[in-house]
């Protein structure tokens, strides 16, 4: 059954120092699917910009950009969205399939023969793992990984993550996706929301960015999973973008003019949940 949510994600940058001017893209519209379609959505910016322009992207996405003169030592840029989730939708879809002519491409970390892919060995086979065994490698994964916020950053590698055995979603998704991508299964990465209590708890929640992945079945076509939680999206996610990296679907992104400025990010992210069902 379906429900309205009421979701906000607001980043912030703070400078030390006054900048000249900045250019923001941000990509805030979430992606309508099987579970979940969005019913109006804006974005906003402060301060008010010199110049703003949207467009459509190649792969459907609404890209708003954002150009702001200086001096500036703060820029809030919000969006706003109002969808109807389902999160006892299948996490299944059937289309588009991959692009036969361009297969993912393998990161050198998880190629045969090395630690990474020795490792994942252990739960999957050589080529084209099936779903049981997909399922028994992320539960390796989670069950030999601990979650931990302050041991990674957004720029780690994977090796880096590998080692230390603790990280944050971005990381399980990384070392899952090229372990499958080495084994020829075509991975997107998902970026969206995690709703820690949908059925229950408090009308307003503070949500968390996620995450997490889908790989292709030749029998059931994509198939959503969640490497860090173990959660079965879209039971506790909302998705924002899928891409072939999470750095080409991150909802915000910024060029500031003045180089020697040190900026200091946050974001935050509300939900607001419809506690009756339709």
């Amino acid at each position: 059954m379906s429900r309205e949510i009421w979701l906000t994600h607001e980043t912030i940058y703070d400078f030390d120092r006054s900048v000249d001017g900045a250019t923001v893209r941000a990509r805030l519209r979430p992606i309508d699917d099987d579970a979940q379609t969005v019913l109006e959505s804006e974005v906003l910016c402060h301060p008010r910009p010199a110049e703003r322009s949207s467009r459509i992207a190649a792969d459907g996405r609404t890209v708003e950009r954002f150009v702001m003169a200086g001096p500036l030592r703060r820029i809030e840029i919000r969006g706003q969205t109002r969808l109807s989730w389902t999160p006892d939708a299948a996490a299944l879809r059937a289309s588009p399939p991959p692009r036969g002519d361009r297969p993912d491409r393998v990161p050198a970390w998880a190629r045969p023969d090395g630690t990474i892919w020795d490792w994942a060995s252990r739960a999957l086979p050589d080529r084209e793992p099936d779903e049981t065994q997909v399922a028994a490698f992320l539960d390796m994964l989670r069950a030999e990984f601990v979650f931990d916020p302050t041991a990674t950053e957004a720029a780690t590698p994977v090796p880096r993550f590998f080692a230390a055995r603790r990280g944050v979603c971005q990381d399980y998704a990384g070392l899952a996706a090229g372990c499958l991508r080495a084994r020829d299964v075509p991975v997107r990465l998902v970026f969206g929301y995690l709703i820690r209590d949908p059925d229950g708890g408090d009308r307003f929640e503070e949500g968390q960015p996620h995450a997490w992945l889908s790989y292709w079945t030749a029998a059931d076509g994509w198939r959503d999973a969640d490497p860090t939680t173990g959660l079965v999206p879209p039971t506790h996610h909302l998705t924002l973008h899928r891409g072939m990296q999470l750095r080409d679907i991150q909802p915000v992104a910024g060029k500031i003019l003045s180089p020697d400025a040190v900026q200091r990010l946050s974001v935050r992210i509300t939900v607001v949940k419809d506690m009756s069902a339709s």
